[in-house]
């Protein structure tokens, strides 16, 4: 008995003590795996025979550091942990694939950081370089170049960011892309710095569904169709951005996109420094939009929004463009130089026109045409070819407050079945203050003609 009683207390201390250790196991915290810091060659005489097999094997929030060389992939690479891949340069540091669909794809949380590392998609098969889904970044002096596009609608693009990607993308080169440079879809909204996104064969950059975040100081120049473009409900605020020598425009907004555009370059392009289509309202401030073969800012459609103390001069055409449905508002905008119209405004817009410089344009400083109306208040329209502002075809605009001097013809002309109101208008220093065809019918109050070189006031009505 005495020996059956020991052997039962035996078995219940040392139940009793498993039970402790289980307890004190579930309380004590769990050991996460040590951070490393790995280094690999092209030759596999690093830590690791390979880039593939060090992702593989080092615990999340590694390094891995890739020295001088080539890195080949047989497959699309996916990365699924936060990581950092370290190169000796974007000159000197690549990694290559010829499989289809993407070089490497980072997705999950992250943050995945990559430096001093060009990733170069070759071959015909299409293909991302990169592609990031959800993740936080930084991607500082990388380079993403040779995506293809043969088929898929969305185009394929050096470096795409999905889902809700956020972070930064910095100092890099993202150049000779069969179709775009950056893309951002769906929520991604990351900021991009100082980067080079030329060469590429649609878009430096774009943005699409309802993408966002800040595009800021980079250059978007050279590209086979628009520097940056905005499409969809996206809002992105882009900034100090270089725009210019694209085969098409500058910048451009479709759909119901909007956001703010401020003191970007958009100079030099094959059509337009700025277009907006759909029912894009954007905010535009003070860019410079010079020297396209097109016009500066050009509204079709229904787009509108505000432009504000942007330079469109010099421009092919216009200064600014508002056609169809447009009703921008347009503030101390500098209309000058343009080979036709500082402003040009027909079919059925209707903008608001406040203070803009409107001087030294081949043909009129303000142009309506069409059905066109809207109002026009405190314009200076200056030494233009023809008129200070014109009004033809059966256009019905308000015209008040504005000066009108010095120009080859009128100050104001109304032609056609033209007609609406011009009040309180200064027309001083032209061949005739006011114009009025006999077949026009405008109302005129209070304006004051002076000066003029032939007549003041010439109204041909019966």
């Amino acid at each position: 008995m005495r020996r059956r009683t020991l052997g039962l207390l035996t078995i219940t201390v040392a139940l009793s003590l498993a039970l402790m250790a289980c307890d004190l196991a579930r309380l004590l915290p769990t050991q996460e795996p040590t951070t490393m810091t790995v280094r690999l060659a092209p030759d596999g005489s690093g830590d690791y025979p390979s880039l593939e097999a060090a992702v593989d094997a080092v615990p999340p929030g590694s390094t891995i550091i890739l020295e001088e060389g080539t890195y080949r992939l047989d497959a699309p690479l996916d990365i699924g942990k936060a990581i950092r891949l370290e190169g000796a340069g974007m000159l000197r540091t690549e990694i290559v694939s010829e499989a289809p669909d993407y070089v490497i794809r980072f997705s999950g949380e992250g943050p995945f950081h990559a430096k001093d590392i060009a990733f170069r998609h070759e071959g015909d098969l299409e293909a991302n370089a990169v592609v990031v889904k959800d993740g936080q970044i930084d991607f500082v002096n990388c380079r993403f170049t040779g995506a293809v596009w043969t088929e898929d609608p969305a185009g394929r693009a050096g470096l795409r960011l999905e889902g809700s990607a956020t972070g930064m993308v910095r100092e890099c080169m993202v150049m000779e892309n069969d179709a775009h440079g950056i893309r951002l879809v769906d929520q991604a909204q990351v900021t991009l710095e100082g980067n080079l996104c030329s060469e590429n064969g649609y878009n430096g950059i774009v943005y699409r569904d309802s993408a966002g975040g800040v595009a800021r100081d980079n250059s978007c120049s050279r590209n086979g169709l628009h520097g940056i473009d905005v499409y969809d409900k996206a809002q992105p605020t882009l900034e100090r951005n270089i725009c210019a020598g694209n085969e098409e425009s500058g910048i451009t907004y479709f759909g119901e996109a909007g956001g703010l555009a401020r003191e970007n370059e958009c100079s030099g392009n094959g059509l337009h420094g700025i277009g907006l289509q759909g029912q894009a309202r954007p905010t535009l401030e003070d860019n410079v939009c010079t020297g396209n073969l097109g016009s500066g800012i050009v509204y079709f459609d229904s787009s509108g929004g505000v432009a504000r103390g942007n330079d469109c001069s010099g421009n092919g055409n216009h200064g600014i463009a508002v056609e169809a449905e447009g009703g921008p508002t347009l503030e101390r905008n500098v209309c000058s130089r343009n080979t036709l119209n500082g402003i040009n405004v027909r079919d059925e817009a209707q903008p608001t026109l406040e203070e803009n410089v409107c001087s030294q344009n081949g043909q009129d400083g303000i142009m309506y045409a069409g059905s066109a109306s809207g109002v026009a208040r405190e314009n200076k329209c200056t030494d233009n070819g023809l008129n200070g502002i014109e009004v033809q075809d059966k256009a019905r605009p308000t015209l008040e407050a504005n000066g009108c001097a010095r120009n080859a013809q009128a100050g104001i002309g109304f032609s056609d079945s033209a007609g609406g109101v011009a009040r309180g208008n200064d027309c001083s220093g032209n061949k005739w203050g006011i114009y009025v065809a006999e077949t026009a019918d405008p109302e005129l109050i209070d304006n004051d003609c002076r000066d003029n070189a032939s007549e003041d006031i010439l109204d041909l009505r019966p």
